[in-house]
């Protein structure tokens, strides 16, 4: 099957050819690309908290992902597999981000126990997404990327670990004090609504 342009506002069909070769390399860019690009617009866009912004970092994150060289006429069917399978697409997006965004890891620090227990929320009250969304903007930019990809994507930890190049307990840290601070700002927006 080749990759057909959708005459109406039907979805294109993906070039899924078993004859290798059958499909151009734009169409197999094309593939990559739209299965894809909701999770990086999505990513761009809880990152920045504005569409146009989101839009330019999916844009860059596909230009540079499909900018490496070919070694051959054939290696894009690799090189498209591979970015799906081992992050290259990951990779691309994290570099856009950290040319805009500070992406440190979080320092060590304990939290009192007596602490993390006056930010409880009483967990009969349904959290509006709204409000998440806001609580979540208002993370530091490291703290908020680390909660999209693990909490929000589904990333693994290690996975997160090698794309940013920080040990697994930098990870961890990070993401509990992620949570931490979604659940301090949470309360306060509880506290201040009752």
């Amino acid at each position: 099957m080749t990759w057909t342009e959708p005459t109406s506002s039907i979805a294109p069909v993906p070039c899924i050819s078993v004859r290798a070769g059958a499909c151009t390399a734009g169409q197999q860019q094309r593939d990559v690309f739209d299965s894809h690009r909701h999770h990086v617009y999505s990513v761009a866009y809880y990152m920045t908290g504005n569409e146009m912004e989101a839009e330019e970092i999916l844009q860059s994150t596909f230009i540079r992902a499909f900018q490496s060289p070919l070694e051959h006429p054939g290696s894009i069917r690799i090189r498209a597999k591979k970015m799906s399978t081992i992050g290259g697409i990951d990779r691309a997006l994290l570099a856009e981000l950290m040319q805009r965004f500070s992406l440190a890891p979080t320092a060590e620090a304990a939290m009192p126990k007596g602490e993390a227990a006056a930010f409880a929320l009483d967990p009969a009250r349904n959290v509006r997404r709204t409000e998440l969304e806001e609580a979540v903007w208002g993370l530091p930019d490291a703290e908020r990327l680390l909660f999209l990809l693990r909490d929000v994507e589904g990333y693994s930890a290690e996975r997160i670990s090698r794309l940013v190049n920080w040990s697994k307990a930098q990870v961890h840290r990070t993401l509990h004090s992620a949570r931490m601070n979604l659940r301090q700002q949470l309360a306060v927006r509880t506290a201040a609504q009752a």
